[in-house]
């Protein structure tokens, strides 16, 4: 059985606000599996295209594009998920400077298959026989950030900070990772449960403000090994009803044994 958690912002309907587009779609957390990949600009200069602003001065873009009216950003993940050989899309367009602004258009060439990751607003592209993670709001929300201040094999406690003048609100979702050493890939943590459901409330960090959040995931996952994990949590920039944009945001922390 495929397992599900389904967030729902209070009573709002989701609308998202992207550099190539809007779309509306219901936020779904999913499980992932991903690997790390160690990348430099050194070993892998062609992931960068080098551009030239007004001043005469060269800045790198990472790899992106767009899909479903979604900018998607490459990630430092490689994904070792197990696949059919069909492509969900194909990127027909490229642009030679600047941003994708079409979808199904890179800035980085043409030629490329690519395929739904089942986690929500990620997608991963074949590129040099390798599949590569791209996310599409992913730890970019600038001043405003996921922090975990304490941990152990049954429960976390986080701090969201917002630093911008935007209002930014959360709800009790989140998901969590382990690192695999011998597979070298990012790992969902299995539920307990067949499913999981959270409560639909949201919680609001104003300018200026950190609040504190502490979870105790005994029900849903019960206690972990020791080992490397990463929370995966939500947070909209809300503007008015029906007006806001999701945004993901990940902290990794370490388990050292299991203990209550």
């Amino acid at each position: 059985m495929k397992k599900v958690i389904k967030f729902i912002a209070g009573s709002m309907v989701m609308l998202l606000l992207t550099a190539c587009g809007n779309v509306k779609k219901d936020l779904v957390i999913e499980p992932i599996i991903t690997q790390s990949e160690n990348v430099t600009e050194e070993s892998e200069p062609e992931k960068k295209i080098s551009l030239k602003n007004n001043d005469e001065k060269s800045e790198s873009l990472p790899r992106m594009v767009c899909v479903d009216d979604k900018l998607f950003v490459e990630t430092s993940e490689i994904s070792s998920m197990k696949r059919c050989g069909n492509m969900d899309f194909n990127f027909d367009t490229s642009v030679e400077q600047g941003e994708p602004a079409e979808n199904f258009q890179t800035n980085f060439g043409t030629g490329y298959g690519g395929q739904y990751s089942i986690r929500e607003n990620r997608i991963e592209i074949k590129i040099d026989h390798e599949w590569h993670v791209f996310a599409y709001n992913e730890n970019n929300l600038e001043g405003v950030s996921l922090k975990v201040t304490e941990n152990n094999s049954h429960s976390i406690t986080l701090e969201i900070s917002n630093d911008t003048d935007l209002e930014v609100q959360y709800g009790d979702a989140y998901l969590l990772e382990v690192f695999d050493k011998d597979l070298k890939t990012w790992v969902s943590v299995p539920y307990i449960l067949e499913s999981v459901a959270f409560h639909d409330i949201a919680y609001i960090v104003n300018k200026g403000e950190t609040n504190s959040q502490s979870m105790d995931w005994t029900s849903i996952y019960g206690e972990l090994e020791k080992g490397k994990y990463r929370i995966v949590k939500e947070v909209s920039d809300f503007r008015e009803t029906g007006d806001y944009t999701v945004y993901t945001l990940t902290d990794e922390f370490e388990i050292s044994g299991n203990e209550f």
